[in-house]
């Protein structure tokens, strides 16, 4: 039996809902400044700043306006792929022609748009363990949104939250319209780059937004049956380069989403340690990898997959596919 894990252009997808830390930069500077990102019932992606962010990302001079920016018809305010409701597009256009411009003017119907990196960080949502799952850099379009956009766009949503809720009052915000155009994702199993069309027709994982609770009660009700799973798995530690899987001393909860659960196991340091200082062919000595010659011992963790049977796309289906995993035969990697 074949298991799904989730796709590359997936998991960008699933970043661009407003999970993770993000960061954006541009072409004009090195530096990069932290936004918060959200995404509207109507699939329009927004990022939150300052009134200082242009300005960090070395977007606001004169030399910046003639190198780093095009004029885009409002019509394409959120840019390639972008599914902005006429209605917020109107708005769009009422606001330009109260900043000060002639009906006829071109200022009235076009707006600024700037090339930019968006980074965003998928941190594993357990308190005590700091690791990065995977990351995405987008590379796109942003432009900042008129007045009257903004209301609209304070619906959109930040890790299921809506975006006026995180944000309280702040009356520095700056709120910007994202527009992606290719993505590049690094995640455990190397650097994928994914194209636009195939990110924005991608699905998000329908667990994201509550990931970090279900864990928890994961870890706190199947905690103990999980780590006996793990500890008979069948797998081929030696290539892995990691410890028989029989020795796992402990197992953490750091992902889940519809396909399957992301455990780190840990082994005793100790242990392998001694066990590093004997001859490889002794008794007991380590099977672990080579390095420059000389015998090297298994990582002290691991990152591993326990697959579902089966897509689990809410909550209760999630638990019910995790005891089967723990009380019925041990899955086949």
């Amino acid at each position: 039996m074949e298991h799904r894990q989730p796709s590359a252009a997936e998991v960008a997808r699933t970043l661009l809902t407003g999970a993770g830390t993000a960061t954006l930069g541009s072409a004009a500077t090195q530096s990069a400044v932290p936004v918060l990102h959200a995404e509207t019932a109507a699939g329009a992606y927004i990022l939150v700043g300052d009134t200082h962010t242009l300005a960090g990302l070395g977007l606001d001079s004169p030399v910046s306006d003639l190198l780093y920016r095009e004029v885009c018809p409002l019509r394409d305010l959120a840019g390639p792929g972008s599914k902005m409701r006429p209605s917020e597009q109107a708005g769009s256009t009422d606001a330009a022609a109260e900043a000060g411009s002639s009906e006829d003017s071109d200022a009235s119907r076009c707006l600024l748009r700037y090339p930019v990196t968006l980074e965003i960080s998928s941190m594993a949502p357990v308190a005590d363990i700091h690791i990065e799952r995977s990351s995405a850099r987008y590379f796109g379009k942003i432009t900042p949104l008129p007045a009257a956009a903004v209301p609209g766009a304070l619906q959109a949503e930040c890790s299921g939250v809506r975006l006026s809720e995180v944000l309280g009052y702040r009356p520095d915000a700056k709120l910007f319209a994202f527009s992606p155009e290719r993505a590049r994702l690094t995640d455990g199993s190397g650097r994928h780059d994914v194209e636009a069309e195939d990110v924005l027709s991608a699905v998000p994982d329908p667990l994201a937004r509550w990931e970090g609770p279900l864990l928890r009660g994961i870890e706190d009700q199947y905690g103990p049956a999980v780590l006996d799973t793990v500890r008979a798995l069948d797998l081929d530690t030696e290539t892995l380069g990691i410890g028989s899987m029989g020795t796992v001393e402990s197992v953490r909860m750091i992902g889940v989403d519809q396909y399957g659960l992301t455990l780190q196991c840990r082994w005793d340091a100790t242990a392998c340690i001694w066990r590093a200082l004997l001859p490889d062919d002794a008794p007991g000595g380590c099977p672990g990898r080579t390095v420059d010659g000389a015998g090297g011992c298994h990582s002290t963790t691991a990152v591993i997959r326990l697959p579902f049977a089966g897509p689990a796309g809410t909550s209760d289906a999630v638990l019910r596919q995790v005891q089967s995993l723990v009380s019925g035969p041990v899955p086949a990697l």
